[in-house]
């Protein structure tokens, strides 16, 4: 049903709807005022049938029950059973072993809300989730419970000679026999008295007993055979009499009525009850009484009238045994082959099954005087007052199937019977002819006139369709087109109203006004209307033509579709009518809907706006189809609304359509973690590392389980209401550690909410790393290591700043020995000359030849000078500046010797860090210095390879040198020495061989994490370096290519 419209009858009973919420417990199993229809016969009901055979059920069911939880509670030949209309359960609470497998043979729901189960060996309780076992020395074989105008619990037993009704005292039994006055050998059936007395039936005996004066009367019934069960049931009627039944038919048995003393035969109209083999009776809460018999099904009676289902008709079985009414009024019957619900209907069908000689509808029409008339084939049926008669057609009645059906002012029939139009008055019989005395032709749609004339329009194979005006029962006028009519209707003022294929037409003083369709911007295409469709004026002049696409609602000319997009429930639409409350009522593919006129005006003010609506559906009792014949549906004088159908006839009262106003009670039956269920309990916990919870959940509305809706939120993590429709459960994954809380709420079949619902508080159990201790240590050590970062941090300015300054001490300290092996040295050997030009008695060559020398080391020491400057102030070099310099010092020193000098450089060149580059230079300066001086060599080759370690080989073809040379120098000589020396200080190694073909070879070899500079790129870089990790000490793999070489020569 549609919210909007909801409002205007939930209004009324929201009040209502807080005070049963807080008797929810009270009203599950108190019998209230909303029970079925007691005026609908059983096939009329509502019905749903769970058959042994579909396996939801264990084994037959034996007694019912509904619990103060609104639960249904089932009895079996095996065990108990919990229902909630969708879901069967087994039910196994703890402590339930002292009665498994047992057969349940009575429930009782007493009035404090305690589930009181009765076995063939004792009498349990259940209540507040706790299950009690009432204690007595010898078994209890309890037949039937009940309770006392003081609240007490009495049950009756059999198979225990001493005794045959109990009274629950405390966790105790109290029995009573023979000794209290009670004759009876076997406790059968049972019913509290108001007086406080008790009547008490078994085999062929009914006794009124009282706990303080003992027996009050016997009544014996005779008439029982051998072996027969005898007394099955008793009910107590309004006016105190007793109806009893016995399993066993005959004169005296069967269904028996007693009063006081005095039994006479329970008689009713078309049923010898003389015959009936009953198993149980009950009276429901409107004054029906019903009668479940062995083997013939279930009897229903309501004022004389009385009503049959078996098991050919749709019952479970055939042998009912036990008979229930729901606190919304459903009645639950247990059978031997099932279980059954019945409920009212919205809608009441009518069928072959309530005398309807077939039930292919093609035409229904509501007269003034009460009667409903059915054309069915060739005959019409009239229903009055829940009966089925044949209206009697006079002989000279045209052979045909009944059409179209009109009541004209005069209470005359009309109706279209084959080809031919016939007015019916009582009796007599009129053919409406054309002026040529033709057939009228098919008849499919007729209308009344404001003036008493007829509209028709009609089908003739030699003709096209045609509309009819037939005035004082003669055809005055035949409107033809080549557009299609297809239904016509009355204008209230003057005129009729005709639907084309795709238009619609207004004709008046002769004249047809079309409107078409085809150019709105809703117009979806021809196929969108069906000669099913049909027409319909309001008293405003508003037409309405229904359609495949929605409702075209057409006003001064203007055409708007009424359709889903405005919240229509479905599009499909075909029969049309005004209720007495002026509401349209439409018939479509998903129910029966009803819109208010003023709702409908409202939209064709703003289109913007959502229509409001009512839906009955199939759940309801709305049977979906289409009729092509005229009138589809019809309005009686009672405000009924009556449609025809391919499958019958089907009623609807607007006015009491018993709509459910109690709020389902909600429960949380379940919550799963992890593929472990844990009962709804306080104090939950479930945990830890929870990846996957379910939460079960049910709302106890047994009319129409299926249209159960649900709302649920998971507070803790979610802030607003979920709507998961019509599904009972929840899923949520990875919840977090904590407290949450589910609530759940639900609504009825009706959209009545239960605000209240359920909720189930439980808490996520952490892991050991999401406790709180753990996040502790976490912050513990986070502080540890930012400190110890620190530390890190300032170790490692600390030792950069050291290095810095050892970097620049070294420098010095290579300046100044570059100073004192070059520059002082030369100037030191420039002194000596002077001096010994300046010694006494030197002669002027001498002097001449002093000043050359003099001069000759002024300028080498000049030289040495410059180069200890310029090696002073350069930090970097080009990656080719050192093969350059060295390549220089290569051919210098060639310079005024006959040696060829080769130069080869192998690999990339990389940068070198400045003070390991001066210390090469100064390695390979002696090196070739040695080679042009002392070697005698006419070649001489210097080699430089980059690769993971740094190589320079100078190579010569000379004399060749010792090994004890090469390793320990020459006397008074310490080149060799010096290029050690500086070869250590730079972590590098010099080797001097002599190969034996000749020469000398002098090869220093120096790390590549020590001789290249290497340039951080990326932040792993500078988070290494920030703790102390430097680069250059990292392996950056060869990136040199032996197999690559550039000589310079």
């Amino acid at each position: 049903m549609n919210a909007s419209l909801q409002n205007s009858w939930l209004t009324q009973i929201r009040g209502l709807t807080r005070f049963v919420l807080a008797l929810l417990p009270l009203l599950a199993f108190t019998k209230l005022a909303v029970a079925v229809d007691p005026r609908t016969s059983i096939a009329q009901y509502g019905r749903t049938t769970w058959r042994l055979e579909d396996g939801l059920l264990n084994s037959a069911p034996l007694a019912l029950a509904q619990g103060s939880d609104g639960y249904i509670w089932i009895g079996t030949e095996t065990g108990l059973l919990r229902f909630d209309g969708i879901h069967f359960q087994q039910w196994t609470p703890p402590g339930w072993g002292a009665i498994a497998g047992h057969q349940i043979n009575a429930l009782y729901t007493a009035h404090d809300g305690t589930l009181w189960i009765g076995t063939p060996t004792n009498l349990a309780s259940w209540k507040n989730g706790v299950l009690s076992v009432v204690s007595s020395p010898k078994p209890l074989y309890v037949n039937q419970i009940d309770e006392d105008r003081n609240q007490q619990i009495w049950f009756t037993v059999s198979r225990r000679p001493d005794a045959s009704l109990c009274r629950v005292s405390g966790t105790q039994a109290k029995c009573f026999g023979k000794r209290d006055g009670i004759p009876l050998m076997v406790g059968q059936r049972l019913i509290a008295n108001p007086d406080g007395t008790f009547t008490l039936g078994s085999s062929g005996t009914l006794i009124v007993w009282s706990p303080l004066k003992g027996l009050v009367s016997s009544h014996t019934f005779v008439g029982l055979p051998v072996g027969s069960a005898g007394l099955s049931s008793v009910e107590r009627q309004h006016d105190g009499s007793l109806i009893v039944g016995f399993d066993t038919a005959g004169p005296t048995l069967g269904l028996q009525r007693l009063v006081g003393d005095e039994q006479t035969l329970f008689s009713l109209p078309a049923l010898d009850t003389r015959d009936l083999k009953v198993q149980t009776l009950y009276s429901d809460s409107k004054g029906s009484f019903w009668i479940g018999t062995r083997g013939d099904g279930l009897y229903k009676v309501y004022n004389g009238t009385v009503s049959h289902m078996t098991r050919n008709l749709g019952l479970s079985g055939n042998s009912v045994r036990d008979i229930r009414e729901d606190r919304e009024g459903n009645v639950w019957v247990a059978t031997d082959g099932g279980l059954d619900c019945l409920r009212d209907h919205k809608a009441i069908s009518w069928s072959t099954d309530q005398g309807l000689p077939a039930s292919y509808v093609r035409s229904i029409l509501a007269t003034r005087n009460g009667n409903v008339l059915v054309g069915i084939d060739d005959t019409v049926s009239v229903l009055r007052d829940g009966k089925v008669s044949a209206l009697a057609l006079p002989a000279e009645m045209p052979k045909g199937n009944i059409q179209g059906m009109l009541e004209d002012q005069g209470g005359r029939y009309w109706m279209g019977v084959g080809s031919e139009l016939v007015i019916l008055d009582h009796n007599r019989l009129k053919v409406v002819k054309r002026p040529n005395g033709d057939p009228t032709g098919q008849v499919f749609s007729l209308a009344l006139a404001q003036d008493g004339s007829v509209w028709a329009v009609v089908y003739n194979r030699s003709l096209p369709r045609q509309l009819l005006h037939v005035q004082n029962d003669e055809v005055i006028d035949a409107i033809g087109d080549n557009r299609m009519f297809l239904r016509v209707a009355s204008d209230h003022k003057e005129g009729a109203w005709i639907t084309g294929s795709t238009s619609l037409a207004h004709y008046v003083n002769g004249k047809l006004d079309w409107i078409p369709f085809d150019g709105t911007p809703a117009y979806q295409g021809p196929e969108k209307f069906s000669a099913q469709d049909d027409l319909l004026v309001s008293a405003d002049g508003t037409v309405f033509r229904s359609s495949y696409s929605g409702i075209w609602v057409v006003k001064n000319r203007t055409v708007r579709l009424l359709a889903s997009a405005a919240g229509l429930p479905c599009q499909d639409v075909s029969g049309l009518v005004l209720s007495q409350r002026q509401s349209l009522w439409m018939r479509t593919s998903c129910g029966l809907v009803e819109i208010d006129l003023a709702a409908i005006n409202h939209w064709w003010a703003d289109t913007n706006t959502r229509i409001a609506f009512r839906l009955i559906d199939t759940f309801d009792g709305a049977r979906l189809s289409r009729s092509l014949f005229y009138p589809q549906m019809t309005l009686a004088s009672d405000g009924h609304l009556w449609i025809g159908s391919e499958s019958g006839v089907e009623v609807v009262n607007p006015d009491h359509l018993n709509y459910n106003s109690l709020p389902p009670p909600v429960h949380i039956e379940a919550l799963i973690a992890n593929h472990q269920e844990f009962q709804p309990t306080a104090n939950l916990v479930i945990g830890p590392q929870v990846s996957d919870v379910e939460l079960r959940y049910t709302a106890l509305s047994l009319s129409v389980p299926q249209k159960v809706t649900f709302k649920y939120m998971l507070e803790g993590q979610q802030s607003s209401w979920q709507d998961p429709g019509t599904r009972r459960s929840a899923f949520y994954t990875h919840l977090k550690p904590g407290q949450y809380r589910f609530r759940v709420i639900a609504s009825n079949n009706d959209g009545v909410w239960n605000e209240i619902g359920d909720s189930l508080a439980f808490e996520v159990k952490p892991a050991w790393y999401q406790t709180g201790w753990f996040k502790a240590a976490i912050l513990v050590l986070t502080i540890l290591i930012a400190w110890v970062a620190y530390r890190l941090r300032v170790n490692y300015i600390a030792a950069a700043m050291k290095a810095r300054f050892d970097e620049r001490l070294n420098e010095r300290t290579r300046v100044a020995r570059e100073l004192h092996d070059t520059v002082l040295q030369t100037v030191q050997s420039s002194k000596m000359i002077a001096d010994r030009a300046l010694m006494p008695g030197a002669d002027e060559i001498r002097m001449r030849t002093a000043l050359e020398h003099l001069s000759s080391w002024l300028g080498r020491a000049t030289t040495e000078g410059r180069s200890a400057v310029f090696a002073l102030r350069a930090s970097t070099l080009d990656y080719g500046e050192l093969a350059d310099s060295l390549h220089k010092q290569l051919q210098e020193a060639c310079e005024g010797h006959t040696i060829s000098a080769a130069f080869t450089v192998l690999g990339d060149p990389r940068p070198l860090h400045s003070a390991i580059r001066e210390e090469i230079r100064s390695i390979v300066r002696e090196a070739i210095t040695n080679t042009c001086r002392h070697a005698g060599a006419t070649e001489v080759a210097l080699e430089i390879r980059y690769g993971t370690t740094l190589g320079v080989v100078v190579r010569d073809n000379g004399k060749g040198i010792s090994a004890n040379i090469a390793e320990n120098g020459r006397r008074g000589h310490f080149g060799l020495q010096g290029m050690k020396e500086r070869a250590a200080r730079i972590g590098g190694n010099v080797s001097i061989s002599s190969p034996r073909k000749g020469g000398t070879e002098i090869s220093l070899v120096i790390s590549g994490d020590t001789a290249f500079r290497h340039e951080p790129a990326g932040p792993l870089v500078r988070v290494m370096s920030f703790f102390g990790w430097h680069p250059s000490r990292w392996p950056l793999g060869n990136s040199a290519d032996d197999s690559s070489e550039v000589g310079r020569v």
